[in-house]
């Protein structure tokens, strides 16, 4: 029972935010992509232009997006730590009522006795169980967050190397000059996605006019679930 009413005063994160900026994210990687598919039908620099525009909105989403990767990987661990809790209170109500079965086998305990408390520790299994099943539906919310971001930075990368081969094949004089960005780093995800209940990887992302965030990182599947409500 202590650990059913710590756990319900734990806040929950809204992951609306990221997911919206995530889908937002993936727009811009479409958009970049049908443009490069449209070279040779338009000028190139006007094909370049559009490219760029959406490069920057990629490069201004990450600055949003990475400190909130770092909540939703606290938010993952907290989950974790919370199953682990709780799994251990399933296991000692599951050994109490087999003592109490065993006890009305051997004749110690009363019938009505017996009644009373196997009720009591049942209604407690259940509860505990329902509180189980929720907190692994959000470790799994969670991690399909981290996923999904690590395949948006993949993705990134595959069209930043794409990029970066058509400029070299393009004459000097039609080649945008590119400004290095910030390199930004994720050392957790492989960890926490790595472990049950807990993993990390890296994530990194670079920024140039012409090329997209990130390096690409090996996240195990998981599915996704509803978001985050109150309840835990």
């Amino acid at each position: 029972r202590l650990y059913l009413q710590r756990s319900l005063r734990r806040k929950a994160m809204d992951t609306t935010e990221i997911e919206r900026e995530l889908d937002d994210f993936k727009k811009c990687l479409d958009y970049i992509e049908k443009a490069q598919s449209q070279k040779g039908t338009y000028a190139s620099s006007v094909v370049l232009r559009v490219i760029e525009k959406y490069t920057t909105e990629i490069a201004t989403l990450t600055r949003k997006i990475e400190p909130q990767m770092s909540s939703v990987r606290k938010a993952l661990n907290t989950r974790n730590e919370d199953l682990e809790e709780l799994q251990k209170e399933i296991q000692s109500a599951d050994e109490n009522l087999q003592e109490c079965q065993l006890l009305k086998t051997i004749g110690a305990i009363e019938e009505n006795e017996y009644n009373k408390t196997s009720q009591d520790i049942t209604s407690a299994l259940e509860e505990l169980r329902t509180k189980e099943s929720n907190v692994i539906s959000k470790q799994n919310h969670y991690q399909g967050i981290i996923q999904r971001w690590s395949k948006l930075v993949k993705e990134s990368n595959n069209l930043q190397n794409q990029s970066q081969d058509e400029l070299q094949d393009q004459p000097e004089n039609e080649q945008v000059s590119a400004s290095s960005r910030k390199r930004n780093t994720y050392d957790n995800d492989e960890e926490i996605l790595s472990q049950e209940p807990s993993s990390n990887s890296n994530v990194n992302s670079s920024f140039q006019d012409l090329s997209i965030v990130g390096q690409s990182v090996a996240i195990p599947s998981n599915e996704m679930y509803a978001t985050e409500d109150s309840s835990l």
